[in-house]
């Protein structure tokens, strides 16, 4: 499992981002390891399979929230979902530190 640390600045709080996936998806990539944010910044996360995936799950603060491959591209909680056949991501325009806390990606 590799954690993944985001520091955002001013705020005074950390986004941790953990992956993991199943024995038929493998991930390859993913978000850069450390990435420094101001509150009011954008974020990037993202995870990256070796072979197509069907759904998408981001565990944040004890909230799923979940996609498939071809599911809309809004989510609930106010980001976006980027997302390809291999790749999962989500997009936040303004980070606010309700964001903060542990973000886990499964495929």
């Amino acid at each position: 499992m590799m954690i993944l640390d985001w520091r955002i600045l001013t705020a005074g709080f950390s986004i941790l981002f953990y992956i993991s996936g199943v024995a038929t998806v493998n991930i390859v990539s993913n978000s850069p390891d450390v990435q420094t944010i101001r509150t009011g910044e954008p974020l990037e996360l993202y995870c990256e399979s070796s072979s197509p995936y069907q759904w998408c799950l981001y565990e944040h603060n004890g909230v799923e929230y979940t996609t498939t491959a071809k599911g809309s591209l809004e989510s609930e909680r106010g980001f976006e979902w980027v997302k390809t056949e291999s790749r999962c991501g989500l997009h936040v325009s303004a980070v606010d530190p309700s964001y903060s806390g542990k973000w886990k990606c499964h495929l």
